[in-house]
Parts: C-alpha cells; structure tokens; sequence
C-alpha cells in the first residue's frame, strides 16, 4: 500500500490531537493534526489494528475521530467509543464536494473532518 504523505512531528503528551478518516472498502485516508498543524496524512489498510497501530503514534494524547459512515456504518464508531476514543460520524450528505476539490478528494475528506473538529464544531450528527 502506498504512503501518502507522513511528518515525522512529535507530539507532547496530553495534546489535543484531531483525525478524520475517508473510509473506503479497501483502505483509510487519515489526515490528523494537533497544535494547528497537520502532522499525519496519509492511507492505512482498511482495518481496525492498522488504525490503533497509528494511534500508538498519539498515545497519551486526546484523541477525537470523525468520520463519514460509509461502509464501516456504525461498526467503526462502536469499536471507537468502547476503545474510550470520542468519534463523531459525519452524515455522507455532508461529504460532498464541488469542482477543484474532487481532483483531491480523498485528501479533502479526511482533512475536512478533523479541521472540523480542531475547530470545535459539534455540529454533526451523533448516531446514538
């Protein structure tokens, strides 16, 4: 699987660290970010213990995840919260994008959910 892009950036302990996820059937697209600055972007196979063996890059730190339900529906966010990481699944409504952005797609998603939530936006719609 190709990397996409990764910043070797530490992150301190107990920092507030923001991830979305356009997920897709064969793999993740994870952008994160912490202190305003992004400082991972790139795709993981589409599987659960890929995802907590890039967390291990976090540990100690706030994690919140946002993500599209898509193919994963609730199951990834069930994982999440019963693994104490705050997840907010995003409705696909609010993943669409227009012109320049579709040549980026994947990238636009992933970064648009956890820019979302670095900012402090609630506004999307909890499952539960």
């Amino acid at each position: 699987m190709k990397r996409v892009s990764t910043k070797s950036v530490s992150v301190v302990s107990g920092n507030k660290v923001f991830i979305g996820i356009d997920v897709h059937k064969d793999s993740w697209h994870i952008t994160a970010r912490t202190d305003g600055e992004e400082v991972f972007n790139g795709r993981i196979p589409a599987s659960y213990h890929s995802f907590l063996r890039l967390l291990e890059r976090f540990k100690d730190c706030q994690i919140r995840v946002a993500y599209e339900a898509g193919p994963c529906g609730f199951s990834l966010y069930d994982k999440l919260m019963e693994d104490g990481i705050d997840t907010i699944v995003v409705p696909p409504s609010l993943g669409k994008l227009s012109g320049e952005q579709r040549s980026h797609e994947v990238y636009a998603r992933s970064k648009r959910w956890q820019v979302h939530l670095s900012t402090g936006r609630t506004s999307f719609t909890d499952p539960r």
